[in-house]
């Protein structure tokens, strides 16, 4: 998880929730592309203010973390999804 100051979140916050508005208001089968969409804009946004090997590594470094903590944090669907279907082993 990233740990940002709370001073520093309440902005981001704001933006965060109103994508996640306009990412909502759209039709189920749309709102996956979208969310593609924003976090494709944003990570393309900072590689074409410092293109360099590195900021492409953090950029992806940063994503697979975030995709990392989504699962850790929902892994407990997982467990019960289990549970209630049986292991597939």
């Amino acid at each position: 998880m990233p740990y940002i100051k709370h001073s520093e979140r309440t902005e981001a916050q704001a933006h965060c929730d109103k994508l996640t508005g306009l990412i909502s208001a759209l039709p189920k089968e749309s709102q996956m592309g979208m969310l593609n969409f924003i976090l494709s804009r944003i990570a393309y946004s900072l590689i074409d203010k410092n293109l360099r090997y590195y900021t492409i590594n953090d950029i992806v470094g940063a994503l697979e973390c975030a995709k990392m903590e989504l699962y850790r944090r929902h892994s407990f669907y997982e467990d019960q999804k289990c549970k209630e279907n049986g292991d597939v082993l």
